[in-house]
């Protein structure tokens, strides 16, 4: 559903244009992306200049009609922010940003599009995308949650 032109209803992603510094936006914005389709909002996606990711993030929720924007600054940090927000208050912001992260990240943006509630922060909907980021420290805490729903559900079956 990511489009290139015209302003239709959808989520603006500015990132900084590829080649004014190593930049990881490519395959940030790919994640973010994922995160925004899988909750079924349109996005449109517009390189930028270089400028950090809530400055970013303000401009593209300014444009969008659905007044929700994302920024991904030059070296990968993410902001989300509703056009209503200060630029340098942004409602969610990662200076590090793993794949899973990232498509949270676009998760909340939808949610916030949609009115519903947003995921919790910190738990994954897959330990594949826990595993994938390389970060391990919370993975005891996911397990514990995983396992206490699922304990909460048998008790409730009987």
């Amino acid at each position: 559903m990511e489009m290139k032109s015209g302003n239709l209803p959808a989520v603006h992603i500015y990132y900084c244009r590829p080649g004014h510094s190593p930049s990881k936006a490519s395959s940030t914005v790919t994640e973010i992306l994922f995160g925004v389709e899988e909750e079924g909002v349109m996005v449109q996606t517009m390189p930028a200049d270089p400028q950090p990711a809530p400055e970013l993030a303000a401009l593209a929720a300014q444009s969008s009609p659905l007044g929700v924007g994302i920024g991904v600054g030059p070296g990968g940090e993410v902001a989300v922010t509703h056009k209503r927000l200060a630029a340098e208050k942004p409602l969610f912001y990662e200076e590090s940003c793993p794949p899973w992260k990232s498509r949270l990240l676009g998760d909340h943006a939808a949610r916030l599009v949609k009115g519903i509630p947003l995921r919790e922060p910190g738990l994954p909907d897959s330990p594949d995308n826990i595993a994938e980021s390389g970060d391990f420290r919370d993975l005891k805490e996911v397990v514990r949650r995983i396992a206490e729903t699922i304990l909460k559900g048998q008790t409730n079956l009987a």
